[in-house]
């Protein structure tokens, strides 16, 4: 069974300038020989875009966020100027779907962010339909793009950024990588990503409502599926032996992201 991402668009790019002009922009090394997830960044620092990059013989084929779409192809038209390179929106024609076993198509990749993800992979057929997608990303806490980290406010690394193999820190210059790296060498990140469980459904309660123990703010719900949901939670904030957290007055518990 397969999840198609609706919430998710397909770029091409193509022409002799089309590595040298993505390497630019974004945070991980297009030259890997593997599919990488990555993202775009404005020059403070913060989120704009998460891409997965794929490269199809002598194209690059960018699985990215529909609801950034349009944002980020004026951002691409922007930076373009003067390099041979060719953007085509195929998302009509082609779908991203999400499975647990290794598809039968001919595009397919193992999610790069974290080993017990399934597959993500590209087809124009017909596919029957589940939640598999839904259930991973809330059982292992993957934050996404346009749901969770929200454009140009999210710091990268508060997200689990690095951990989830978003950055290479070798590989050059791109926009924003002089805050990436100050933040990386100076140890600022304050927050983490953690996992809530909760007696009752979490799929209602809005980005941005505050997690609370005690009376005190120790971080933000970003998003929920079923019964488990996302969180961005200031540590310093949260005691373990003394937290007794609650989200829109709903009690739940709180365990760091598995991936850390």
């Amino acid at each position: 069974m397969t999840s198609i991402l609706r919430d998710r668009s397909l770029l091409k790019i193509t022409g002799e300038d089309s590595a040298k002009f993505l390497q630019n922009l974004i945070t991980n090394d297009i030259y890997s020989d593997k599919p990488i997830y990555a993202m775009m960044l404005s020059p403070q620092g913060r989120f704009l875009f998460d891409i997965f990059i794929i490269r199809v013989e002598d194209s690059f084929l960018l699985d990215i966020s529909e609801s950034t779409k349009d944002v980020l192809l004026q951002k691409l038209d922007m930076y373009r100027i003067n390099m041979k390179v060719n953007i085509e929106d195929i998302s009509e024609i082609s779908k991203i779907c999400y499975g647990r076993l290794v598809p039968n198509v001919e595009i397919y990749y193992k999610d790069p962010r974290f080993e017990k993800l399934g597959y993500r992979f590209i087809t124009s057929n017909e596919i029957s339909e589940d939640n598999s997608y839904k259930e991973d990303k809330y059982n292992y806490s993957i934050p996404d793009g346009g749901i969770d980290l929200l454009y140009d406010k999210a710091m990268p690394q508060e997200y689990g950024a690095e951990e989830l193999n978003a950055i290479s820190y070798s590989k050059g210059c791109y926009v924003g990588q002089e805050v990436i790296s100050r933040t990386k060498y100076q140890g600022q990140v304050r927050k983490k990503i953690y996992k809530i469980t909760a007696e009752n459904g979490l799929d209602s309660i809005k980005y941005g409502t505050e997690i609370v123990s005690y009376g005190q703010k120790i971080g933000m719900f970003c998003s929920g599926y079923n019964k488990n949901g996302i969180a961005l939670i200031r540590e310093e904030n949260l005691d373990p032996t003394e937290s007794a957290p609650t989200v829109d007055n709903l009690a739940i518990d709180l365990e760091k992201a598995i991936w850390y």
